[in-house]
């Protein structure tokens, strides 16, 4: 199994569009849930 990659928080803010309402997906256990495109796939990604 890989590692995971290290992401730095400015590209978190620049895919999230700052993190903004109309990416938002809903709220879990470990935080808000945004919806992403990475590599063309769509991916989902949580933030607390």
């Amino acid at each position: 199994m890989e590692e995971p990659e290290e992401v730095k928080f400015q590209f978190l803010r620049e895919i999230t569009n700052g993190f903004s309402e109309e990416r938002k997906v809903g709220e879990g256990a470990f935080g808000t849930v945004y919806r992403v495109r990475l590599r063309h796939v769509l991916s989902c990604l949580s933030h607390y």
